[in-house]
């Protein structure tokens, strides 16, 4: 049986949240600003206040290194569905690396969009959320469902096996709930309220085009 560090792609991606999400927290706090403004006169807004724009190489850039270092830490905790493949080490690279630059990938096509169109986080912001909470959710129930091997084999290979699994798959679906999301949903508005007149509640929606 293989030597493997016990947890340590747990202790792996804690580290590299904490390093991710106070960085996406000041990339995407432009969502509290727009949210502010929408409630006054744009008109007003643009008339007398100076707009500050967005640098496109600066968001461009940010957007790559965070997608990068996203896309590695997804491959890396995924590796470990390969770990009882005698060729793992290997694997571990490909999954690291290919990871890495798939999602720079992806991060360069949408980000290339959404600065064409002037469309700030409308792609980027729910592609980075939704892909770490697929990651995270998946990683949970892969390491959940792993006890039930664990506890005859008593082999943590199981445990980092089943993790594995469900990393990968929770970040794919992750991912195409992130594409998703933005088309279908990002421009519905729910509204819902109390009609005296008939005494009841009204739930309705609207989209915004």
């Amino acid at each position: 049986m293989r030597k493997t560090p016990k947890y340590l792609s747990f202790v792996t991606t804690f580290c590299l949240g904490i390093f991710i999400f106070p960085l996406s927290t000041g990339i995407y706090s432009q969502e509290k600003v727009d949210e502010d403004t929408s409630l006054k006169n744009p008109e007003l807004i643009q008339k007398f206040l100076p707009s500050e724009k967005e640098d496109p190489g600066e968001y461009f850039t940010i957007n790559l290194l965070v997608a990068g270092v996203s896309g590695a830490a997804f491959g890396y905790v995924s590796s470990y569905s390969m770990i009882s493949n005698a060729d793992y080490k290997k694997y571990q690279g490909l999954y690291t690396g290919g990871f890495a630059l798939g999602a720079m990938g992806v991060s360069a096509i949408f980000s290339g969009i959404e600065i064409y169109s002037d469309r700030y986080y409308f792609y980027s912001k729910p592609l980075f959320r939704h892909s770490w909470l697929g990651f995270i959710i998946g990683s949970l129930v892969g390491a959940s469902y792993s006890m039930i091997p664990y506890s005859e084999s008593k082999n943590t290979d199981d445990v980092l096996q089943y993790l594995g699994y469900g990393a990968l798959v929770g970040t794919g679906l992750g991912l195409v709930s992130g594409m998703v999301y933005p088309v279908f949903f990002q421009d519905i508005r729910f509204n819902t309220y109390y009609d005296p007149s008939t005494s009841r509640g009204v739930f309705s929606f609207t989209r915004q085009f």
